[in-house]
């Protein structure tokens, strides 16, 4: 499975300006806002516990969604917060 997962993603260019447009977008939002980044890689090493946590005491993740799906939305809300604010505020100059 990875052997074709790699072949397709490097024959793949259908996506790939699409991809390019939201990293670039990615990065101007951490440049503007240096306590996302922050945020990131708090999060990084909360998850690298956890998941030396999980492993380690043996609990099953998948009978558990909520133990997944929490901690990537509190991942994610900041992130989508300032999205939204800045696309407010755009409509706002219009």
């Amino acid at each position: 499975m990875v052997p074709f997962a790699a072949w397709g993603r490097a024959t793949a260019s259908i996506g790939s300006e699409a991809e390019e447009a939201g990293r670039s977008r990615l990065a101007e939002i951490l440049a503007e806002y240096p306590l996302l980044k922050a945020w990131f890689g708090v999060c990084a090493v909360t998850f690298f516990i956890g998941a030396v946590y999980v492993i380690r005491e043996g609990i099953n993740l998948f009978d558990t969604f909520g133990s997944i799906a929490i901690p990537f939305a509190v991942l994610l809300a900041p992130l989508v917060f300032v999205m939204e604010r800045e696309r407010f505020e755009e409509f706002g100059e219009n």
